[in-house]
This record gives C-alpha cells, structure tokens and sequence, in this order.
C-alpha cells in the first residue's frame, strides 16, 4: 500500500483498513515523503511494524525516484494499492507486472485524470462515495465491472453525552487551514451570530499555511480556541465536550473527521459541495448541508440548532446511527481485503500508456547530474526574484 507520509485522511483511512481484520495476509506500507514538505509525518500508526519509509526530492530524476520506490516492491505477485500518481506512475514507467488497485479518495480532478490515464494498467478501482462512484463508472464505462464502491472503516468512538454546560453552542472545526478548506470564514461566521445575539465557542483543530492569518483575525476574539494539530485520541476526547461539527471546504473527499463526529454524536454543519458529504447528510434530518462559502447560510443552521435544543437532539441520534451502520469497521474493512484479493487474482492484460518523461527525467541520465542542475536552476530564479523584488 502506497500513500504520503503525512497526517490527513489517506493515512487514516489505511489505519483504519488494516486495524479491523483478525485475518490479515501479509502486507506492507510505502509512505514517501517530499524533503520540502514540512507536514507532520504518519506515527503512532497500526501498521507502525509494517511501514517502509521513502524520502524524495522534488529535484530528482522522476526515473531514478520511480526505481527507488520499486524496490519496497518485493515481488511481482505483490498486489499494488495506489492512493496518488507517483505510484501509478511507478507501476506504468517501469512496466511492473504487478496487480493494481487504485484507490479514489477525493472528488478531485487530479484522481479522475489518474484514473483514466492510467485505465490501461490498473485492475480495480475503489471508489470511496456514490458521487465518485458514479463519475468513474461515467469516465469509463467498459471499466463498470472493475470499479467498486467501499466505504471505509471508521473505529467505534465514544458517545457524546446530553448536556448543555453554558449558554454557549460549542463548535469544533478539525481540518487542515488551508484555502481549500476555507477556514477564515469561521471568523465570518462568528460575527454574524454575534450580530443575532448568539454565543457560540468554537475550537479551531489542525495546522497550515492559514494559521497566523487565522490568528491576526480571531486575536481580538476570547470564545476561539486554536490547539494546533491534536492526535486521533485527544481529538476524540475534545469532540465530547462539543455539540457540532463544522466544514467550511470548498472542495472535499468523504472526510474520516466528518464521520468519526457523527459517530460521536455531533451534529455535522458542512458545506454542500460534491464529493461525499452529501451521501453523509440528509438535510435537516441528521445535520446541514449549507451553501459553499456563504456565512448567512452557516449562521442560519447554528442559529436553528441553538435554539432549538430537541432539534439538536434528534438529530445528533441520527447522525451516530447512520454513521454507526454506515461506516461499520469489521464489515468495511472485510470488504476492502476482499477487494484486494479480487485484483490480485485478476486476469487484466496490461497496456501500458508509455508516460512520457521529461527531458531530464530520463533513465540514462544520472541523478547527480540532474539534481544539481535543479538546484542550481531554482537557486538562480531566487536570487533573480530578490533582485527584482
């Protein structure tokens, strides 16, 4: 199993996948990691005993980066699950006669190009929502028997309790800060409940390249609490002390965090984009799906769901039932395992689509040779922009 050295949602889902089986095969996981990617790197992980570790440099030679994350493959019986493009590149680069899964995290274009650019060598795909189902099997119609839809396994957690401690409606937000997710408009959120009259604590969970901007806005502000990057168990133990969870993404896979706080017994407030969230939320029945980037439409829901405190009730039941039978972790991650040994047995004949390298990511040309001259191509448009500047 490949996937990227870092926190998020691919890791979670594979801990999830392989945490559940009493059964597991033999199996092994590539997490590579970019040098200039500062990012907090997987750890604490059930396949700890399991993880091989790959560094690479973005200045590399594709090729010799390719050959690199090769040889973690062993065997060419060993069946490949990709979760991104340099494994998929790995697999049609080298001609590798390995079986190949391709998991579709996200409702993002980048995957959907993988899928079809790589439609020649992969043998299953696994879809992980309906929406995403649906466009891969729209993509590429004579695939319809190989593409698959599998939820995740999510842990069971525990259940939040029923009290109302103060005035205030207590929201956590746990997600990268980024502009993807569309943090700031939290602060904006904020003050039009404020402008109505109503209280609201909000903890703010996750780190990124939008948190000093975060924290210039909400500085002035004493009901936002900012914890920075929390492990799965303390984020667990901070969603029982809240009532709601909240997305403000403009673009968004089905996200373990949206599932783990309905598990909770939050009630999800998210913005109504596709991807998987709406297979999530049922409007008004188990949470809110609510216009993307829009604060009057956010505000609206959490003012509903603080004055209404049955409401609030209803639905946060709701919302632990559904997620309960939906995501179960043993019957999700079976079916994952089955799914992999189904690939591993498949009688696909490769055709490989020949990616076309670069000039200087070619085989014949030594990485040394190709590094340096990276580095100092890019160290020259530094000092050619600070000389501008």
């Amino acid at each position: 199993m490949f996937l990227p050295d870092v926190i998020g949602g691919v890791n979670s889902v594979i801990s999830n996948v392989v945490s559940f089986n009493a059964e597991l095969p033999p199996f092994k996981v590539v997490a590579y990691s970019n040098t200039t990617d500062k990012r907090e790197q997987i750890s604490n992980s059930p396949f700890a005993k399991n993880i091989t570790r790959i560094s690479i440099n973005p200045r590399n030679n594709l090729y010799f980066t390719l050959r690199k994350l090769n040889k973690a493959v062993t065997e060419p019986t060993d069946c490949i699950v990709a979760t991104d493009s340099l494994e998929l590149s790995m697999v049609d680069v080298l001609r590798l006669p390995n079986k190949l899964v391709f998991m579709v995290l996200g409702d993002f274009q980048h995957y959907y190009t993988n899928a079809v650019n790589y439609d020649g060598i992969i043998d299953k795909y696994i879809a992980i929502s309906k929406e995403i189902f649906e466009k891969l099997v729209q993509l590429l119609p004579h695939r319809k028997r190989d593409i698959t839809l599998a939820y995740f396994p999510t842990p069971p957690v525990s259940q939040k309790k029923y009290e109302r401690r103060t005035d205030a409606l207590h929201v956590i937000y746990a997600a990268r800060l980024d502009e993807q997710k569309n943090v700031l408009l939290l602060p904006q959120i904020d003050e039009e409940l404020k402008n109505r009259g109503i209280n609201v604590e909000w903890t703010i969970v996750g780190d990124g390249p939008l948190r000093s901007d975060l924290e210039a806005v909400v500085k002035s502000k004493t009901n936002f609490a900012l914890t920075g990057f929390l492990g799965n168990k303390s984020l667990h133990e901070a969603y029982l002390h809240h009532d709601i969870f909240i997305t403000t993404s403009l673009a968004e896979g089905l996200p373990v965090s949206v599932v783990e706080a309905m598990k909770t017994g939050l009630v999800p407030v998210v913005s109504d984009i596709s991807g998987g969230l709406r297979e999530l939320i049922n409007n008004q029945q188990n949470g809110f799906l609510c216009q993307s980037n829009n604060e009057i439409a956010f505000a609206d829901a959490l003012e509903k769901l603080y004055h209404n405190r049955e409401m609030k009730k209803t639905m946060s039941v709701n919302a632990r039932e559904f997620a309960n039978a939906t995501f179960d972790p043993i019957i999700n991650s079976n079916k994952y395992w089955q799914l992999f040994a189904e690939a591993a047995k498949s009688e696909k004949v490769k055709i490989y689509n020949n990616s076309k390298l670069l000039l200087f990511d070619k085989s014949w040309l030594p990485n040394s040779f190709v590094r340096n001259y990276r580095d100092l191509k890019g160290n020259l448009r530094f000092l050619l922009f600070k000389r501008t500047a």
